[in-house]
């Protein structure tokens, strides 16, 4: 990630990002944090065997606190058009409401072994475009109720 915003007294955060399939309680990776840094390099990898094609990925990223409630650096949702059949690779756009920069969550998405139903056509949405909060699709990790574009 680069341009992370500053949570803590510090001038930095403590980042990490957390990897989801939204309304599927199984589907969620966490990244280990790394202390004091806004321009972190996690290089972490993790599988996801029962990915079902049609299912957006949301990209979380926080500031780990250790006294209080981890704050929302901001958020990044790719939708399935972008990663299948042949992968992604590249930048993605964190949405942060609190934050005035543009900061960008770098990833790498290798398709593997997804389950592929013709009949469920991914959405189409922009990179790093979080989802209309109108609908009740999902809920994020903060309650707030989003559906995907398209």
């Amino acid at each position: 990630a680069e341009g992370l915003r500053a949570a803590d007294m510090n001038g930095l955060s403590d980042p990490y990002v957390c990897c989801e399939v939204p309304g599927k309680k199984d589907f969620k990776i966490e990244t280990p944090y790394i202390s004091k840094n806004l321009n972190p390099v996690w290089n972490h990898s993790a599988n996801f065997p029962d990915y079902i094609n049609g299912d957006p990925l949301l990209f979380s990223v926080f500031d780990k606190d250790l006294a209080t409630r981890d704050d929302c650096l901001g958020k990044a949702v790719l939708s399935p058009s972008h990663f299948l059949p042949d992968g992604f690779e590249g930048e993605v756009l964190i949405v942060d409401a609190q934050g005035s920069g543009t900061p960008k969550l770098h990833v790498k998405i290798i398709p593997g072994a997804a389950k592929i139903q013709p009949d469920k056509r991914p959405k189409l949405a922009v990179p790093g475009q979080l989802p209309r909060p109108e609908s009740s699709w999902y809920k994020d990790p903060l309650g707030k109720q989003v559906k995907p574009l398209g």
